[in-house]
């Protein structure tokens, strides 16, 4: 019974006849234990999170990955996912993240590279930089594209030297923040990218206004 337990593979002769020892020399019990001991690496794999997508390491690897994982048709859709990926600054991404989903979505629609970077990128409504449209900010009042650093430049001056009902968007104005109808609504979003893109004090400038602001609106309120 040992020796044809090494003869399938398991050449270890002290773990074989450890197996066979433990099933009471059962040869099926042994070859059972012994083949879960060699399944256990894989099923570890199996398991564990799926590694990010690394776009800025060996491109080979990147576009087997992404014909085994993302669905694209052919070779060279992936090769042009891969290195779109890479233009677009993507570095590493889960499978599921959101710039790579729309990016494998384009180059499924169009398989012209310059027609999916026309998609997948804009440019920032004031200054004109462009940048992957994943990485734009937009506010609720309308649909112009930031970049971070206009958004972060115009709302730091904007808190520190104007009133909350000035906090508009740098490129169209909008919205009108003198309609009570919209600025809650407004204001709700925006405070959770303020809250991100602001130093600590001016964020808190932000809400200190704010909050002056509806003080205000209470008829019962008074300075004192």
């Amino acid at each position: 019974q040992l020796r044809l337990l090494l003869t399938l593979g398991f050449g270890d002769p002290a773990e074989s006849g450890a197996a066979l020892f433990h099933n009471a020399g059962d040869q099926w019990g042994a070859l059972r234990d012994l083949q879960r001991g060699r399944l256990q690496p894989f099923l570890r794999r199996l398991w564990e999170p799926e590694p990010e997508l690394d776009f800025d390491g060996d491109q080979q690897p990147l576009v087997r990955r992404i014909l085994a994982t993302l669905g694209v048709a052919s070779w060279g859709r992936a090769l042009l996912v891969a290195s779109l990926g890479q233009e677009l600054g993507l570095g590493r991404v889960p499978r599921t993240g959101r710039a790579l989903v729309e990016l494998v979505e384009a180059v499924g629609c169009w398989p012209d590279r310059d027609r999916v970077l026309r998609v997948l990128r804009c440019e920032c409504a004031v200054c004109g930089w462009g940048l992957p449209r994943h990485q734009a900010l937009s506010l609720t009042g309308c649909q112009c594209p930031l970049c971070p650093e206009c958004f972060r430049g115009h709302f730091r001056v904007s808190v520190r030297e104007r009133g909350v009902r000035d906090l508009c968007c740098p490129a169209c104005a909008r919205p009108d923040l003198t309609d009570d109808s919209l600025a809650p609504g407004y204001f709700a979003t925006l405070d959770v990218q303020l809250r991100q893109y602001l130093d600590p004090a001016t964020y808190q400038l932000f809400t200190q206004k704010l909050t002056e602001l509806e003080l205000m609106k209470d008829p019962k309120f008074i300075w004192c």
